[in-house]
């Protein structure tokens, strides 16, 4: 079932301090209908981590319009060096008793948290559960690495520290060990191969991927099967606006079902997403 990000953050409550990562940055958005939902949840903090040309060039285009960057929010340029660009997407938003966590695929916008067809994972830690606890911890970790890649990293290195605040936050005193998640700033291993250290069953069943942007010769499918030595690899793009081109189509292997998202529901109907809520 489709669901909104923003209505789902609006749920929340007495919320502290939120971080957002993503690729590009839409000030428009966050002022007219970001902030409006925040004042109602806490009237909480917030600092966005964006790539830096996008940051560079969303200011230059909107910044007669954005009356809150530097009193309200706090945007930090994350500046990865050629041919590297910052693209996580991800949501924190903590209070003192719990913190909730959204990683996905969707840019801080219009389209990326409202209407194109986008996942989010869901994870969340309190005193009485702590299943996800590996996540925030990792997350914890991946923030404080970006600081490498920011100006004046200390200043921001404080809206970190407020966000996972020690004694303040009593959630945090279950992070431990990190895991769950998986990321990359710049240097270290790619995420496949760190994918491929975690799987350690054997063959895979079934490997999802779900895009609707490939490579020219569609070579991305193919060696990701062959990597993780999937005995069938199902590809959800739409039907419209996706550049698989039907040559790069026709060299995917006999293994591979392309499935349109018009016809994904079904087939996904009782997969197990391990308790994960997906929105």
């Amino acid at each position: 079932m489709r669901s909104d990000l923003l209505q789902r953050i609006a749920s929340l409550k007495e919320i502290e301090n939120v971080i957002v990562l993503t690729h590009n940055f839409d000030g428009i958005f966050v002022e007219s209908l970001i902030l409006p939902v925040l004042r109602r949840s806490g009237n909480p903090s917030m600092t966005i981590f964006a790539d830096a040309n996008c940051a560079i060039e969303a200011y230059e285009l909107q910044r007669e319009l954005l009356s809150g960057l530097g009193f309200r929010y706090r945007l930090v340029p994350v500046d990865i060096p050629h041919p590297f660009r910052f693209h996580p997407k991800a949501v924190l938003l903590s209070s003192r008793e719990r913190a909730t966590l959204f990683v996905g695929s969707g840019n801080l916008g219009f389209g990326g948290w409202r209407e194109n067809g986008e996942i989010w994972a869901e994870y969340n830690i309190d005193e009485i559960d702590q299943t996800d606890a590996p996540a925030f911890a990792y997350f914890r970790t991946y923030l404080y690495q970006i600081l490498d890649w920011v100006p004046i990293s200390e200043t921001v290195r404080h809206d970190i520290d407020e966000a996972f605040g020690g004694e303040r936050k009593h959630w945090v005193a279950f992070l431990r060990e990190a895991g769950l998640l998986f990321g990359r700033v710049a240097q270290g291993p790619s995420l496949i191969d760190q994918l491929q250290r975690e799987i350690t069953v054997g063959k895979v069943k079934r490997l999802w991927i779900c895009s609707p942007y490939f490579d020219e010769q569609g070579e991305a499918i193919t060696k990701l099967g062959q990597r993780f030595s999937a005995q069938e690899t199902i590809v959800l793009l739409p039907k419209k606006n996706s550049n698989l081109s039907s040559k790069a189509a026709s060299r995917i292997p006999s293994s591979c079902c392309l499935l349109y998202t018009s016809d994904a529901a079904d087939e996904l109907d009782g997969v197990d997403l391990g308790g994960r809520r997906i929105i």
